[in-house]
Order: structure tokens, then sequence, then C-alpha cells
């Protein structure tokens, strides 16, 4: 078809669709960079052929997107060629709606290269926006990623007359991450990311407060993770804080005849078994440190020999009521 036809620059753009999804297909194969270069090429002589007349601002954007999807792939990029495609997608993506799908793919583009280039505040600037415009899309994921991790760091970094109100901050973006990465067993096994959401969301709760979400995080996790001892700990301890008395006093009893007597975390495991008693059943919590004290009568080494001292006058006080 010749330039003067009017289906001329309909049948460029078919080009560049059939070039890009040739070039997919053989993304990881040994014809992939032959391949990309063909969309550059037919992507470059189609926007030189568009008119500002016959401009299709949606058609025009998308052939940009795909030049630029080539060479957000390659490993040595080629900033000539990203700076002219990159210019004319922004250009063109100024006409466009917000909600427009090449206006979100165009950010992650962006977001892409600035990963690329490492720069992490252009990087950070193009994951918040996918964060807020790009719901529901498949950029979502990836800059969901790292807004909860400048949201962690954030919160690393604060005062702390501020850590609450950061790690609050922090603990919504890892809760949308969980959402979005999914949080069955079968998904904190397979995937990494997931199961580190997941963790750090519930230390978030955790550390403001929020004990029964902290739990509810933890829980999922032994869902996935039944025997975990880190796992275990945690939720008990949450459970604790919670002054949820049985629940915590069957971790740490699980705790406690999994682990190796008169290590540290035995010890620790011991402690808030005869704690949770102390409050729900002292009399029980009595028979249970008499036994302890029969094995270890110097009550263990520190820090443990001062904190069972102090259940021990705890016990006493009991007694005298």
């Amino acid at each position: 078809i010749t330039a003067d036809n009017p289906d001329y620059l309909a049948s460029r753009f078919e080009l560049c669709a059939a070039r890009l999804a040739q070039w997919r297909d053989a993304a990881n194969g040994s014809q992939a960079a032959e391949f990309g270069a063909e969309v550059l090429k037919a992507s470059r002589q189609y926007l030189e052929a568009a008119t500002a007349k016959e401009r299709r601002v949606t058609s025009d954007v998308r052939v940009a997107l795909s030049a630029l999807e080539v060479l957000a792939s390659k490993p040595g990029m080629d900033e000539q060629e990203i700076a002219y495609f990159e210019s004319r997608a922004s250009s063109l993506a100024s006409k466009l709606p917000m909600d427009a799908s090449e206006l979100v793919e165009l950010h992650y583009r962006q977001f892409q290269l600035a990963r690329y280039r490492s720069d992490a505040v252009a990087a950070s600037r193009e994951a918040t926006w996918l964060s807020e415009h790009g719901r529901g899309s498949s950029f979502e994921l990836p800059a969901l990623v790292v807004v909860a991790q400048d949201a962690d760091e954030a919160y690393k970094k604060a005062a702390p007359n501020e850590r609450r109100e950061y790690a609050r901050k922090a603990a919504d973006a890892y809760r949308r991450l969980v959402e979005l990465s999914g949080d069955t067993p079968e998904t904190i096994r397979s995937k990494t990311n997931a199961r580190v959401a997941v963790s750090r969301l519930a230390q978030l709760r955790q550390e403001v407060g929020d004990y029964p979400a902290a739990i509810g995080a933890l829980e999922t996790l032994l869902r996935a993770y039944p025997n975990d001892k880190s796992y275990l700990r945690r939720i008990a301890l949450a459970e604790f804080q919670a002054e949820r008395w049985a629940a915590s006093l069957e971790r740490w009893r699980r705790l406690v005849a999994g682990l190796e007597k008169g290590q540290a975390e035995w010890m620790e495991a011991k402690y808030y078994q005869i704690e949770c008693l102390v409050r729900s059943d002292p009399e029980a919590a009595q028979v249970v440190f008499e036994q302890f004290k029969l094995l270890y009568p110097s009550l263990g080494e520190p820090p443990w020999r001062q904190r069972f001292e102090e259940v021990e006058r705890k016990l006493a006080a009991v007694r005298r009521k």
C-alpha cells in the first residue's frame, strides 16, 4: 500500500502490532533482537508517517509504547531511541483521559526505565502514580511492591513521635500488596513476595498495637507453614499482648514441647507459658513453676533468671491473698 492510500496509516499500525506480537513470541529466543529491531523500525516509520491531521492519538501512543516495551527489555538500553519514543508517547498521552490504559502503561514503562537507570526518585514517583491510578491493571503489583518498600523505609527513618503514623501508612501499603498478591496457603508457599508481604504486614500491625490484625496475618502464614517455630512464636507473643491467654498458652506449650530444653528459646516459651497461667489459672501456674524450679533451681541464665524471679514474686503475692 502506497503512502497516498487512505488505508496507509492503518496498515502501518497493523504492521506494528504484528511485529510486536512476533517479538513477544520470540522474547526469549535467538531471534528476539532481530524482531525487536523490526518493532522499532516499524514504530518509527508509523510515527513519522502520521501527520497532525491524520493523527489518531490512542493508536499513536500505542505504537510508541510498543517500542518502549522492547527498549525497556533490552540489557543495554539505547537512550537516544528511548528519548525519541518516550517524547512522542508523553506529548501524545497528555491528550488522553486519565483512565486510559495507554496512559497507565506509559507510566509503567517510565517506571521500568527509571529502575534500569537506577533513578530511585523517578521510580518511586512513577510507582506512586501507578498505585493511585493503575488499580486493576497488570502494572499495579510491581508498582505496589516499590510503594510498600518506600513506605517501610520511611517508617524506619521516622522520628519516634512519628513512627506510629508511618507504620500505619506502611501497613496500608502492605495490606494492598497482600490483597493483590493473594494469601492462600498455596500462594504463600509458592511466592516469596507474598509471604514477605504478609509477614511484614503482621509485624507492622503488631508494632502499632493492632493485635487482632497482626494475629490474622500470622494465622495466614501458619496455614501455609503450620509447624514454623518463628511464626508460632510471633503469634504467641501477639496473642499474649492481646491478652488472649488461652490461645497464647497453647502456642507456648507447643513451643515448649518442640524446642530443646534449657536453650534460650525454650526458656522464653516456658516463661510465657507460666505467665499465661498466672493470669488465667494461678494454681496451675504454681504447679508448673515448681516443676520448672526442680529442673532449674537457679532459674536459668540471665536475662531469664530475673524474669522467672519476677514470676516467683507474683505467685507468692497470689498465695498471700
